[in-house]
């Protein structure tokens, strides 16, 4: 998964190397990419196994939720402050990393007029596109083999936490 994510990176290096950064059609789609290889890598890191399946199916609802929201039209003329709270309302607490990494998808991003902007709208919903995606095509039949050791030490965390420090880790967000 680590060689994925350094092609990724490494072609999302290119792409914005020079004078002129890349148009929205290339960001929204290293965001739908990024989202979809950040979720599989963070399901498969679901110990016990039994348990990602849940994981997989609730961040997939948290993701078409907030799809909703970003489509109600209101959300560009929004402050960074207004929509994390009202993304707040949407995530439930223990998925709140979700939120963290939405909200990375605009702090990369010069903000004009401390609004979020379309573009940033359309930011937000291209990773949760990819999130989705990366859901419905995610297969347990494809997980890596139990590594015993690991499953003995995560098997004490929550779920969700140890699929959100690594849908963090692989989306790039501290």
């Amino acid at each position: 998964m680590k060689y994925v994510m350094a092609v990724v990176l490494a072609l999302s290096l290119v792409l914005t190397a020079g004078c002129e950064p890349p148009g929205m059609n290339v960001q929204r789609a290293s965001l739908r990419g990024s989202g979809d290889i950040s979720v599989s890598a963070a399901l498969d890191a679901v110990k016990p196994a039994e348990k990602a399946a849940e994981v997989q199916q609730k961040t997939k609802e948290i993701a078409e939720a907030i799809r909703l929201f970003l489509k109600t039209g209101k959300v560009a003329d929004l402050t960074i402050p207004e929509i994390t709270t009202e993304l707040e309302k949407i995530i439930p607490v223990n998925y709140r990393f979700l939120l963290e990494i939405a909200i990375a998808q605009i702090d990369g991003v010069t903000v004009p007029v401390q609004v979020i902007g379309t573009n940033n709208v359309r930011r937000i919903d291209s990773f949760c596109v990819g999130l989705i995606n990366g859901c419905n095509e995610y297969s347990m039949d494809d997980r890596p083999p139990p590594n015993e050791a690991e499953v003995a030490t995560r098997s004490l965390e929550a779920p969700e936490a140890t699929f959100g420090r690594e849908l963090k880790k692989e989306a790039g967000i501290n």
